[in-house]
């Protein structure tokens, strides 16, 4: 970095994507995050379980929201497998949580099945942002147009593209005119020359930053936007006032 680079100093900065708890291969702490954060300068985080097929992620999503009670830095986004939810427990649910997270590798479903278009409307209708996890490679269900085809259907859903839209090409042009699609920057799939492509095709206001902690190193995936030659304000809104306004914090 150079001696003579240092962290920007905001006042807040909000990690849009983190997990808690006990994962397949992993763990991480509500401790552990604070440590995190608190080594990168990160104020805020959205919090919510490691994936699993089934309704325990719905369980392990309630009790996250009790474990964190009393942590008003933490935002509990609600975790899922759409093949055991049914838009009345969906309904009965969201007004817990901040927003949703959906992962169809780690859940194993098809997001474009008409079936889980009743779950989507519930999302738009409460108007909180839905996390989808997104990746190119070898699995069909997260390529991201596949995704954002959920949004030719449901325009009004608030869909945040995670790992960046895995970057990949064509998608930007794709979804500039939808307001309501926006990226996150974590876990290697951005840069500081891609998230400044990314502002120069879209704008600032539609980008998020994210980590995917503890798979991404809060303080690298800062850094990602911290190098751009973006100016403060702008790198303001992608740290933090972006997520701000998705939250109504």
């Amino acid at each position: 970095m150079g001696e003579d680079f240092k962290l920007t100093e905001f006042e807040r900065v909000l990690d849009f994507h983190t997990h808690v708890g006990e994962g397949r291969m992993t763990s991480f702490s509500v401790s552990q995050l604070g440590k995190a954060m608190s080594e990168s300068g990160v104020t805020d985080a959205i919090i919510f379980p490691f994936g699993v097929e089934g309704p325990i992620s719905e369980t392990k999503s309630l009790k996250l929201v009790k474990e964190v009670e009393y942590f008003p830095n933490l935002f509990q986004f609600l975790r899922f497998d759409p093949k055991t939810m049914t838009p009345e427990r969906l309904s009965e649910l969201l007004p817990l949580f901040y927003g949703v997270k959906l992962h169809s590798k780690s859940e194993n479903f098809d997001p474009i099945n008409p079936t889980f278009f009743p779950l989507y409307d519930v999302i738009a209708n409460s108007g909180k942002p839905l996390l989808f996890h997104t990746m190119v490679c070898n699995y069909q269900n997260t390529h991201p147009d596949r995704i954002v085809a959920i949004t030719d259907e449901i325009p009004d859903l608030v869909l945040v593209l995670a790992h960046f839209c895995d970057c990949f090409p064509g998608l930007l042009d794709k979804i500039k005119t939808n307001d309501n699609i926006y990226l996150e920057t974590s876990l290697g799939r951005s840069s500081p020359y891609s998230i400044c492509s990314a502002v120069d095709k879209i704008g600032e206001d539609r980008i998020l930053f994210g980590s995917d902690a503890p798979y991404g190193d809060q303080l690298i995936e800062r850094l990602n936007v911290e190098r751009t030659k973006l100016s403060y304000k702008q790198k303001e809104k992608i740290l933090y006032r972006n997520a701000a306004r998705l939250l109504g914090l």
